[in-house]
């Protein structure tokens, strides 16, 4: 409701900055649109340089509220030679994917360049899978399900009608790590630590969608 509430008020704003001309979203008229974008994400995993690649979908409200979906999982290599002995394989390396609701605010978007806001929510896992691609058979419960956090500011640009290009800054907040092994000393360890996996990140997204002709 919190987010809801924000991106609600944000919408009224800019409806007034427009004046009369303005498309409210409960007047006689509402501008129903939609638009799909693949995205690259740069961050730090393992306090590593880290790049994810994803995609989403959303419908649009007056070219201004989007509500949808996303999908992403890392792309790049990063191992935990820590954990060998524990998951039983020579060079354990760790995989990092999630995908939920996609919403955001996208300002004067008549513009050519203009600004917004986003927010992802996501569930998703962290696990270790072998130098080979697959998972090591263990007797450890090394998959670690998450939940994903992550608000953006961001500059979009219109190059044409039906697509534009976004760039954003924001923050990735990783919740639910909890999965554990014991140590030597019989003590339980978590497999992963958050800090390893929040972290600031950059975005580059690819907008394709059909606008209202008169904008």
């Amino acid at each position: 409701m919190l987010v809801f509430s924000l991106f609600a008020g944000l919408y009224q704003l800019n409806a007034q900055e427009q004046g009369d001309s303005t498309k409210y979203l409960f007047s006689e008229k509402i501008v129903f649109s939609g638009f799909g974008s693949p995205f690259v994400e740069f961050s730090s995993v393992n306090k590593q340089f880290a790049v994810c690649f994803g995609a989403g979908a959303a419908m649009m409200i007056n070219h201004t509220l989007f509500l949808g979906g996303y999908f992403e999982g890392i792309m790049t290599n990063h191992y935990r030679a820590d954990l060998q002995t524990i998951v039983d394989d020579e060079n354990p390396k760790i995989s990092f994917e999630h995908g939920g609701i996609w919403l955001g605010y996208i300002h004067k978007h008549s513009k050519a360049v203009h600004g917004g806001l986003s927010m992802k929510l996501g569930w998703g896992e962290i696990e270790l899978a072998d130098g080979e691609g697959g998972n090591p058979d263990s007797d450890y419960n090394y998959t670690d399900r998450i939940f994903n956090i992550q608000p953006q500011a961001e500059l979009e640009m219109n190059l044409t009608k039906w697509f534009k290009v976004n760039v954003g800054v924001g923050y990735r907040i990783v919740t639910g790590i909890d999965a554990t092994y014991p140590d030597e000393k019989g003590n339980m360890v978590n497999f992963y630590d958050s800090g390893d996996f929040n972290s600031p990140v950059g975005t580059v997204t690819l907008i394709f969608g059909g606008h209202d002709k008169k904008n």
